[in-house]
């Protein structure tokens, strides 16, 4: 089995959401709104991830208080 956290449903439609709205020139910043224990961390890690081979990325804690 993978180390890898396999996302829910929701968590994934989070993170298409996120890679869209932050692909091209949509947004320069995005906020992630849900409900305590619904993996906004998760979420925004896979996020992150996506983009990461374009360069660096900040660090949660960087993008959780812009």
């Amino acid at each position: 089995m993978s180390g890898r956290v396999q996302l829910r449903p929701h968590q994934r439609e989070a993170v298409a959401a996120g890679v869209d709205a932050l692909s091209g020139t949509r947004h320069a910043a995005a906020t992630i709104i849900a409900a305590c224990g619904t993996g906004k961390t998760l979420i925004g890690k896979r996020v992150a991830e996506h983009f990461a081979a374009r360069g660096p990325v900040p660090s949660s804690s960087r993008l959780l208080n812009s």
